[in-house]
């Protein structure tokens, strides 16, 4: 293609065709410096998706490699939380303060109020307050002692609609992190 183009340069032109054969010269030039552009372009354009197709490849790579050792060590180091033996329900905050000695709080819990102890029958109530895991007591305590010494003392009463309890160190129950627990002994249970 060289060779043909030195050979027309050198065939003997007119002033009008040699400035129009120089004219579509120049027009060449700059039509193969814009495609050499776009080829930059798309060269560059190629280089940012191959780029970013490794950055998203190298962060799930990364992702799971962090993922499968905290699901494995999860899965092999998780113990469930304990549940006292029995029929259980879990008392939800909040707990009311009984009185302004703030020790003793009151549990709502009227699906077991046929239970609770009354003065017909003040020791009645087969369940018992766990804290957490631990059992609280003695049960059946007057509330004028859960209110005055607390350590886990408690109350299954009818009238207060659920418990009388404070916590096994006096703490405010509805902030110390521990679970409280009215628990059915399984013996207690209707068949």
């Amino acid at each position: 293609m060289v060779q043909w183009l030195l050979n027309i340069t050198r065939l003997p032109l007119s002033g009008g065709d040699r400035k129009a054969l120089k004219k579509e010269s120049v027009k060449s030039r700059a039509m193969a410096g814009i495609l050499a552009q776009q080829a930059r372009a798309e060269g560059e354009e190629e280089m940012i998706v191959e780029i970013t197709t490794r950055m998203v490849l190298w962060a799930a790579a990364s992702i799971f490699a962090v993922y499968f050792p905290i699901a494995w060590w999860l899965k092999t180091s998780y113990v469930p939380r304990e549940e006292p033996p029995g029929a259980v329900m879990l008392l939800n905050r909040p707990y009311n303060k009984l009185d302004d000695n703030g020790i003793a709080f009151v549990a709502h819990a009227s699906r077991l109020g046929d239970m609770a102890d009354s003065s017909d029958g003040p020791r009645r109530s087969p369940v018992i307050l766990y804290e957490n895991e631990k059992p609280l007591g003695p049960p059946h305590s007057a509330h004028s002692d859960i209110s005055k010494f607390g350590l886990g003392r408690f109350s299954h009463w009818n009238t207060a609609r659920g418990f009388i309890f404070s916590s096994s160190d006096n703490s405010d129950p509805n902030f110390n992190g521990r679970n409280y627990w009215a628990i059915l002994p399984t013996e207690s249970i209707p068949r």
